[in-house]
């Protein structure tokens, strides 16, 4: 995993928007999956219990 800050992030999107015709929408959406993914594995043993994301 590859950790970076908000201003990176930004400039990341944006040219992967410009180089690689990604739309916005599609990068939130994978980011919105990659994360509840993430949570997902990270609290596994729990998820039997019912999870609920603010």
């Amino acid at each position: 995993m590859l950790l970076v800050t908000a201003a990176q992030m930004r400039e990341l999107d944006k040219k992967a928007m410009k180089e690689f015709g990604i739309p916005g929408l599609i990068l939130m959406e994978n980011a919105g999956r990659g994360i509840f993914e993430l949570i997902c594995r990270h609290f596994a043993a729990r998820l039997h219990q019912g999870v609920t994301i603010l």
